[in-house]
């Protein structure tokens, strides 16, 4: 029986589908989720998605002969897009004019942005193995005594490095202000990087055919989409966000795909229990 979730038919030669995933999300303002899926069954490895949008409705397929597999590139990590970063940074070159040029003068000052950047390098310092755990110790026994026990200072200071790395970027970009427009365009782009770079996942897939000079099968992850009057919410999937199921694909691909192709039927059922 045809799975309800697929939008491709299986063939009557006895194909049926080994196992299915949840590879990338096309996320869009006012709109639910697009998903692109990779779907295995015993004949073949097919990408299928499908997608709508104010313009209309898309479908994406991509397959593949499982027998015609040569050979499988995973990767699935960050991802750093230089055009969002060099829109970013510029947005933020104006913001930061605006807000600067609005405070009092003896505000926006280089002891100010030092002592904003100071909490930051103190703990970053005693957090790290460059200095003995006599002398950090010492530091913080006198912090204690300062405050008269109140704070409670805890031995592992990295717990405090996240709360002071805000006033620590802001000091930098003070700074930055301070000095010039290419230094503060620098510093945004750095702090960027920095803030938001973790947070932006991809997951790219190459499957290699034996028989075709390109390849079988090709999702490139994700990338700064063009603006397009077409709808191709579908094909946009290609370069997608990772979805759900992304690592447990790096995972399972290669020797799922060996075993079907090895083993056979015998193959399939490992794989479908």
């Amino acid at each position: 029986m045809q799975p309800e979730s697929l939008i491709f038919k299986l063939s009557d030669s006895g194909e049926h589908v080994v196992r299915t995933y949840e590879c990338t999300q096309l996320k869009r303002w006012f709109s639910t989720p697009t998903k692109g899926y990779l779907t295995v069954t015993n004949k073949r490895i097919v990408f299928h998605s499908s997608g709508a949008s104010l313009t209309g409705k898309s479908l994406m397929i991509s397959e593949l002969p499982i027998d015609d597999v040569a050979s499988l590139s995973v990767y699935y990590g960050q991802s750093i897009s230089l055009p969002r970063i060099v829109l970013f940074s510029l947005i933020g070159l104006v913001v930061t004019n605006v807000v600067f040029g609005w405070l009092p003068s003896f505000l926006v000052h280089h002891a100010t942005a030092i002592v904003l950047m100071l909490p930051f390098g103190i703990l970053w310092l005693l957090s790290n193995d460059s200095i003995s755990a006599e002398l950090r110790g010492k530091v913080l026994d006198s912090l204690d005594n300062l405050a008269q026990g109140r704070l409670k200072v805890a031995r592992d200071v990295k717990k405090y490095l996240p709360y002071a790395r805000p006033l620590f970027y802001l000091g930098l970009i003070m700074l930055g202000y301070l000095s010039n427009w290419l230094a503060l365009l620098t510093i945004l782009a750095f702090v960027i990087l920095s803030v938001f770079s973790g947070t932006q996942r991809t997951f790219s897939l190459l499957i290699g055919s034996k028989t075709m000079k390109d390849a079988g099968i090709f999702i490139p992850g994700d990338t700064l989409n063009l603006l397009s009057f077409r709808d191709t919410t579908a094909l946009e999937t290609l370069e997608a966000k990772p979805a759900a199921d992304a690592d447990q694909v790096i995972r399972d691909l290669g020797a799922m795909v060996m075993d079907i192709q090895q083993l056979g039927d015998i193959g399939v059922q490992k794989w479908q229990a």
